[in-house]
């Protein structure tokens, strides 16, 4: 997701989508991209959603908020590797 201008991020939320729990993220990365560089902005490891729907929201690995002009998602494992792709339903940024 990318920006047209630099905005101050204070977390981004991931919601599960409607059919298979199979297909949700376990783990991940979100990075943002600051003065032109990319950064880790939280690594996530053990992920559950615990039911369809249901939002979760992660702040940034350093307590505060980030000027990015942009936001991106790397899923590394999704829960089933059977899975052939992972499915979200919304990914939410909180300004």
């Amino acid at each position: 997701m990318d920006f047209k201008k630099t905005l101050v991020l204070n977390a981004i939320g991931l919601k599960s989508a409607n059919d298979s729990p199979d297909r949700d993220p376990e783990n991940f990365t979100i990075y943002g991209t600051v003065d032109g560089k990319e950064i880790t902005l939280k690594e996530v490891k053990g992920e559950s959603f615990s039911d369809r729907f249901e939002t979760k929201i992660y702040y940034f690995d350093n307590g505060k908020s980030v000027a990015a002009t942009g936001i991106h998602l790397k899923i590394n494992k999704i829960k089933n590797l059977s899975a052939e792709r992972v499915q979200l339903c919304e990914i939410q940024a909180y300004f």
